[in-house]
């Protein structure tokens, strides 16, 4: 019987000391002190809620996470080892604290901690005061990081909480009862709100993500029954406040007609936004040609570090054993198997370099004019909701073809049985996306089969495109979030013939 895989959290939980500076919860042991530890099945550190519920109930503390320090993915032998900081917020009432309240400074003295956590706690931007601007985090090298985000210096929260409350307040809107930490990472941070009768999301972005809050604003505006509800945005510090989209995504959604609807629509939303390029640049949106793609093939298929992740890194020839089995690729879509490439993979990639390079000029040449590109819209990213389908999570859009966003899509229908009973359900999406394309917009007068082959075409070359994005837009920015890595080698996968 296949044994259940675990992670294994250990807790940095962090309160502000009368003097400004943090103390840190030491719990006691047989011959010490030593810092929480918790143990779960397997989880993506990304994922916070299950562990805050899990810190009120056994210690009595409201917390929320600061951000993961380290993720040991372990094997088959060892859990999953994660390092965590987090801040007190308040006590549970009724509750005593099993512990001890240690000074920052005492922690190698005062508790048994692993070797060099003192040293990068004491040197760590997370701890910050509040208020104070980001520092950059160092290499080990010496080279500078880009600048914590803002979210991993205690107080964020209560800062962010007090701009909702102002905003509903402004709206005569009730106010927030309940917080729910659903995601901290390298990319965003997200809070679920409950208010009286209804639930909001509060999305933060680091200082590379602007773009998101002023489109998804935008997007509101015009398409207000694809775009999610948007209460207020605050731009410098790159909060978007949405009310929740009640309804199942469509990976749960067995009809059909749901998934159609999705194509049109998003076909809809580019095609009127092919005009107006330039006003997605304005709100940020990096443009990404066919022919920047074509440039970054080679180096791509060069980077062997990208395409085998955590074989490389171990072997320069790549002959070691990669990554552990039963990775989640994210927006619970993908998981599953090695993430890396095998050496006759990576060969193979790099034979077809060629013809892949020919693929982008063809499309370049069919003439389809760049738009709205989603970047992320995986089934999991459109929710069926009372008012139709609505489109989320916009943090990866860009200018670029519009045919590679129902890509995502139809390669969802790999990733659930919600549609397995509809032989054809690939077709049907294709042609309720193009059919949009054929009734309206600059392409309405082309010939079927010119459409259809443009169409063809920008499937295989989107592989490219989505490999690209993660392994020039994604890879520098990890620290911990490690499954990120599994992208570029899963859209390049399917290139292999």
């Amino acid at each position: 019987m296949e044994r259940s895989r675990r992670s294994e959290h250990r807790l940095v939980i962090l309160r502000r000391a009368p003097g400004g500076d943090v103390d840190v919860l030491a719990l006691a042991t047989g011959d010490g002190w030593a810092l929480p530890q918790v143990e779960s099945e397997e989880r993506r550190a990304a994922d916070v809620s299950e562990l805050n519920r899990e810190v009120r109930e056994w210690l009595g503390l409201e917390v929320s996470v600061l951000c993961c320090l380290a993720d040991d993915p372990g094997d088959g032998a060892r859990p999953r080892r994660q390092l965590y900081v987090l801040e007190v917020h308040a006590s549970v009432p009724g509750m005593a604290v099993p512990g001890q309240w240690v000074a920052r400074g005492a922690l190698g003295t005062r508790i048994a901690v692993d070797s060099g956590v003192q040293r990068f706690l004491d040197a760590c931007p997370h701890l910050q005061a509040a208020g104070a601007p980001p520092r950059a985090t160092p290499e080990p090298h010496g080279a500078p990081r880009r600048a914590a985000p803002d979210w991993t210096t205690p107080g964020w929260r209560a800062a962010a909480l007090a701009w909702v409350g102002g905003e509903l307040s402004r709206r005569n809107s009730p106010p927030v009862l309940a917080v729910e930490q659903i995601r901290v990472w390298e990319f965003s941070h997200v809070l679920r709100l409950e208010t009286p009768g209804s639930a909001l999301y509060l999305k933060a972005r680091p200082a590379d993500g602007a773009a998101e809050a002023p489109l998804t604003a935008r997007l509101a505006r015009r398409h207000s029954v694809w775009a999610p509800d948007v209460i207020a945005v605050e731009r410098e510090r790159r909060w978007l406040l949405m009310r929740e989209t009640p309804g199942p995504s469509l990976m749960k959604v067995s009809d059909p007609r749901a998934w159609e609807q999705a194509a049109a629509a998003i076909a809809d939303m580019q095609i009127d936004w092919h005009a107006a390029a330039g006003e997605l640049e304005t709100l940020g949106c990096p443009r990404l040609t066919l022919g920047q793609l074509e440039a970054d093939i080679e180096p791509l298929l060069a980077d062997r570090v990208a395409l085998q992740p955590g074989r490389a890194a171990a072997s320069p020839d790549g002959e070691n054993a990669g990554c552990g089995d039963d990775m989640v690729l994210g927006a619970g879509v993908a998981g599953g198997g090695a993430a890396g490439l095998t050496d006759e993979e990576v060969a193979a990639l790099r034979r077809r370099r060629p013809e892949l390079e020919a693929l982008c000029r063809e499309l370049a040449a069919a003439g389809v004019p760049e738009s709205l590109e989603h970047g992320d819209l995986w089934g999991e990213n459109a929710i069926v909701g009372p008012r139709g389908v609505v489109f989320i999570d916009w943090e990866d859009a860009t200018v670029a073809h519009p045919f590679f966003t129902p890509s995502l899509l139809l390669r969802s229908l790999d990733y659930t049985d919600a549609l397995a009973h509809v032989p054809d359900a690939g077709r049907r999406i294709r042609d309720a996306y193009l059919g949009r394309w054929k009734e309206r917009g600059p392409l309405a007068n082309w010939p079927a089969a010119r459409l259809e082959r443009a169409f063809e075409l920008a499937q295989e070359v989107a592989m490219l495109h989505y490999a690209r994005q993660f392994w020039r837009l994604a890879l520098p920015l990890i620290e911990t979030s490690w499954e990120v890595r599994a992208f570029p080698p899963l859209f390049l996968r399917r290139l292999v013939r």
